[in-house]
């Protein structure tokens, strides 16, 4: 097989064509699709193999694999969607073509392709929590998790096209809906929600609630665990809250309350989910409400508890929203005295944590871990923070944060009067705060530069404490400045387009290097300056949409092209020390321009550049020629853009890049109006793009790609190779025949002529290289005819010493206006005419033919046996008849009676009786090749006949006695004369020897082929078939002989 080409035939209602992807067995496929009414058809065929040994072994081969997609929504019930016309070559009746669907369940025909819906297999169903934790029974909000559905169908599709649904409905699964599952939890039935309720009771672990999905069609089960606070146990840090007596034991102000200590509370609850599973000491005060039995003892502000008035035992209990919940402590409030032992300031900015491992520094293996916070003051930076607390500490070891009774002021730092930081209040707990206010560069500030003072109501004085400040901020050293890109483009200009994506902005970064190896952004630092300080003409320095500085490409005429230098100025000073000078440094932009466009050219229909089995993408000129390749097809061209910018200084430079521009949506290609060619989407390519330049008739037009804001033309020039008709075979003799061609533009024909047997034979068709190397480079010389078209080129060439009665091939091929067609055009069926009879070259050995005889016993005359070898110098039939030689036979046998074994008729025989006028032997044989040679003609048959004797003439004397055979008693004895016998030989020439068939041998004319036929990619051999016509009574070539056979 050397070929194929297909027909398939879609609906375009159903289907959606994506790709044609060529088997192993095939270098390249050409496919395009074509609109018929409602339905589409996909052209594809191939002609060209991987190589000579490609082969499969099995029952069936894969031709090719095309890609259709489903249209939303439709189904076919089993109509065929694509059917299949196929022709395979060099086949006339081709084998069955079977049209495969990849999916495993689909309907498969001969022919055919039926679709059908997907099926749906069944449903997933999930919880989006499958556990959830009764926080409701604390702080009355509900728990809840979302039941979801997502189809499951019998073939896959892309994660993206999955729709997750809620399902048709959801129950807890038992008769008696799962005492355990329905304590725990609800569900509603058409929002398939899993609620959790501050009055649900209990735990579940893993409870089956039913769900419903795909419409009823399919039922599943998701498992839910709700796990349930117990064993809630209620801590205070200090259960006994003394009186607090003011310095010097001050009476207090009437109405002046919080006299007393005050304490934090923690509630601590166990988690089950009745299925084993515990998590204990599990800290849920945040979520918890407090309230003291009696609240003129007790005052409750969150989780604070604060003494109001002498009390013992009251009690501090939880405020569930489920009764089922319950904790509980108790605190005195005592007016037993105990002092304030300490007041301590802390400005603090961070904690510090630190973990120290226990018995085992793995917790998966049962170990412990402790953590450790420590609160810290780091002020390194402008701007840093920290939060002033008053803490007080107390005689009985209790410490208690008293900020919000204590004032607080700042003091100057080393007694200079100054200080570098503010105090301000926290925006949501008023609680004071340091904010540093010295800049880098600021000599290092540490000492004490707070004073706090506690007093109760404003006026009871309790107790003062300074706090100390560390303020140490870095000294500049060193700058950069940095861009996130090293070029731009001015807005408009088409090299900002995908894909190349030059940015018309770049983002500039400052960063400052500190003493010790720190580094801070001072990008948009008030003290940076940032300006163009070489080539202000092409770029600015501005803010981006986000507040950043950007470096942009100014708007200017033509295509800019240069480099642009930005300057970073960062000045650095603060009372009591500065920077002699400011720090300073500069980065290079380079603003580009797209400079100019490129269209490469690859013959037929490639997916992608320097694809297999097809040449490497050239550069094309401002002229792109496009020759016939065939009879009425042309050579088609994969276009592609490729793009360079204005740094780009030539293709040996290493930084010169060539951007593609064939996705869909960037470059474009157009035609004019002339319809000489068409752009046609491109079947191997994944996006299908419409970079295939399909000509359709001889003549000009304007190819234009264009990219954004910039195109370049090319002249696309379709040009005829062959005038109409030519070439064409003329004078066919028996030994050879006289090739004519005509082309309008002086070209190099070359030609190779071999017999047809010997083309199929090859294991791959020539190419145009190789029928040129095969001429050995010499051309077909021009004629000195006039060409039948006024101005074109005439050629005449003369082929002889060939075999008569022999099928021959012409192979052309042609360097036309200096460019070669790849098609080879091949005319086959050339019959030469075998005209001449077989010539007997040996008829019988030298010493003449072998003879034998034996007599009869009986009446008869006995028989004649005759070896005749013959030799003659072409293959072909002798036909022999053998006659007595008689007086009344008078003439001999024509050609015919000697070939049919005919009575002679009268006049020529008038024996009596007249069956002496038929043959005593005749018959045929067929000369064969002898190979071992032996002299005279080449091809050799031995004759071989028998035929009786006539009777003695002495049978009359047979049986006398001895007297009886006297001279006297017999009487005159009969005069005896040897029988003698005429041997006719015809030598007929074998058929079919093509003499006097016609022969016309000439490619069909433009337009004479099927439709559609004109669309095919370029073949390596287009073939014109001579038409021969035999004639109605076939002629053989005959030559006679004769000789005598005497008889003993």
């Amino acid at each position: 097989m050397t070929g194929f080409t297909l027909q398939l035939m879609f609906d375009t209602a159903y289907l959606a064509f994506v790709r044609v992807a060529p088997s192993a067995l095939w270098g390249s496929i050409a496919s395009d699709v074509a609109p018929s009414g409602t339905t589409a058809v996909v052209y594809a065929s191939s002609v060209m193999r991987t190589g000579p040994e490609s082969s499969y072994t099995g029952n069936s081969i894969t031709l090719l694999d095309v890609y259709f997609t489903w249209q939303a929504g439709q189904t076919t019930d089993g109509v065929p969607v694509v059917s299949v016309n196929a022709q395979l070559f060099p086949f006339g009746g081709p084998p069955t073509v079977q049209v495969n669907d990849i999916r495993p369940d689909a309907q498969v025909g001969f022919g055919f392709m039926a679709g059908s819906s997907s099926p749906t297999l069944g449903v997933l169903v999930w919880a989006s929590t499958p556990e959830l934790f009764n926080t409701a029974v604390l702080d009355a909000a509900d728990v809840t998790s979302t039941i979801l559905a997502a189809v499951v169908s019998s073939f896959p599709a892309n994660m993206s096209s999955v729709v997750v649904y809620t399902p048709d409905g959801c129950a807890i699964a038992g008769s008696n809906a799962s005492t355990a599952a329905a304590a725990a939890f609800d569900v509603s039935p058409r929002a398939c929600v899993v609620t959790a309720r501050r009055t649900h009771t209990g735990a579940v672990r893993g409870a089956l609630v039913n769900v419903l999905a795909a419409n009823g069609m399919f039922g599943a089960q998701v498992r839910v665990s709700v796990w349930f606070p117990t064993q809630l146990k209620l801590l205070a840090d200090d259960a006994t809250l003394n009186r607090v007596p003011p310095v010097n034991a001050a009476q207090p102000p009437a109405g002046c309350t919080g006299r007393y200590q005050s304490t934090r509370l923690t509630l601590l609850a166990t988690w089950i989910d009745d299925g084993g599973g515990v998590v204990a000491g599990v800290d849920v005060t945040p979520l918890a409400a407090f309230a003291a039995a009696d609240p003129t003892a007790l005052q409750v502000l969150g989780d604070t508890v604060r003494g109001l008035s002498p009390r013992t035992g009251v009690v501090v209990a939880l405020q569930p929203y489920n009764q089922a919940l319950s904790a509980s402590t108790t605190i005195d409030v005592s007016d037993d005295a105990v002092c304030l032992s300490s007041l301590h300031t802390l400005a603090v900015s961070g904690v510090q944590v630190v973990a120290s491992a226990g018995s085992s520094s793995n917790p998966t293996l049962g170990g412990t871990l402790s953590l450790s916070m420590t609160p810290v003051q780091v002020l390194t930076w402008e701007g840093d923070s920290a939060l002033v607390r008053t803490v007080a500490r107390f005689a009985d070891g209790t410490l208690t944060d008293v900020t919000n009774d204590a004032g607080v002021q700042a003091l100057a730092l080393g007694g200079s009067g100054t200080t570098p930081f503010v105090l301000s209040a926290h925006p949501l707990t008023r609680a004071p705060v340091v904010t540093v206010t010295a800049t880098v560069g600021t000599p290092l500030s540490c000492g004490a530069a707070l004073r706090s003072s506690w007093s109760l109501c404003s006026s009871l004085a309790m107790g003062t404490a300074n706090g100390a400040l560390r303020i140490d901020l870095p000294l500049p050293v060193g700058l950069s400045l940095s861009v996130d890109k090293d070029t731009v483009t001015q807005a408009g200009d088409p090299a900002a387009l995908l894909p190349i994506s030059v940015p018309t902005a770049a983002r500039l970064t400052v960063t400052v290097a500190f003493v010790g190896g720190s580094h801070r952004d001072f990008t948009r630092d008030a003290r940076t300056v940032l300006r163009v300080s070489s080539g202000a003409t092409l770029c600015s320095v501005g803010t981006g949409t986000d507040g950043s500085p950007v470096v942009t490409a100014l708007r200017a005429a033509g295509s800019p092209d240069g480099p642009c230098v930005i300057e970073a100025r960062v000045p650095f000073g603060a009372s009591g020390a500065s920077l002699a000078q400011p720090l300073t440094t500069t980065v290079s932009v380079r603003v580009v321009s797209l400079a100019g466009l490129q269209v490469l050219t690859q013959t037929g229909v490639v997916g992608t550049p320097n694809a297999t089995n097809s040449a490497a993408p050239v550069a094309t000129g401002p002229r792109l020629r496009l020759l016939q390749c065939g009879w009425d097809n042309y050579q088609s061209a994969t276009l592609w853009m490729r793009a360079s910018l204005s740094n780009c200084s030539g293709s040996g430079n290493s930084s010169c890049q060539e951007y593609e521009l064939d996705a869909a949506g960037t470059g474009s290609l157009s035609l004019d109006g002339n319809s000489v060619a068409s752009l046609v989407s491109n079947p191997m390519s994944p996006e299908r793009m419409a970079n295939v330049l399909r000509p359709t008739s001889p003549g000009t037009a304007i190819l234009t790609a264009s990219f954004g804001s910039s195109s370049v033309d090319v002249e696309l020039s379709v040009e005829d190779v062959w005038d109409a008709g030519w070439p064409r075979v003329a004078g066919v003799n028996d030994t050879g025949f006289t090739l004519l061609a005509s082309t309008a533009v002086a070209s190099e024909v070359y030609v190779t002529v071999l017999p047809s047997a010997q083309l199929i034979s090859l294991p791959s068709l020539p190419t145009a290289e190789q029928v040129v190397a095969a001429a050995v480079g010499v051309p077909m010389p021009q004629s000195d005819m006039e060409a039948p078209i006024s101005g074109h080129t005439f050629y005449s060439q003369d082929f002889t010493g060939l075999l008569p009665a022999t099928n021959y091939s012409v192979l052309v091929a042609v360097v036309y206006g200096g460019q070669r067609v790849p098609t080879v055009v091949a005319i086959t069926g050339i019959l030469t005419p075998d005209t001449k009879a077989p010539t007997f070259a040996v008829l019988g050995p030298t010493s003449g033919p072998v003879i034998s005889a034996a007599a009869s016993s009986g009446t008869s005359g006995g028989s004649l046996a005759l070896s005749l070898p013959v030799r003659m110098d072409k293959a072909g039939e002798v036909s022999f008849t053998l006659f007595r030689n008689s007086s009344c036979i008078v003439g001999a046998p024509n050609l015919a009676e000697v070939v049919a074994g005919s009575t002679l008729p009268r006049p020529r025989c008038t024996c009596v009786p007249t069956s002496d006028c038929a043959p005593l032997a005749s018959g045929s044989l067929n000369t064969a090749l002898d190979a071992a040679g032996g002299g005279g003609g080449a091809y050799a048959g031995l004759l071989s006949l028998t035929a009786s004797l006539p009777p003695s003439p002495f049978e009359y004397l047979r049986g006398s006695s001895v007297s009886g055979l006297t001279c006297g008693r017999a009487g005159a004895v009969p005069s005896y004369l040897p029988p003698q016998y005429d041997l006719y030989l015809v030598a007929q020439g074998a058929l079919p020897n093509y003499r006097g068939w016609a022969l016309d041998c000439r490619p069909p004319l433009p337009g004479a082929l099927l439709p559609g036929a004109g669309a095919a990619e370029c073949a390596p051999i287009a073939i014109a078939s001579c038409t021969a016509t035999p004639p109605q009574f076939p002629q053989r070539n005959e030559q006679a002989a004769g000789t005598g056979v005497y008889g003993e």
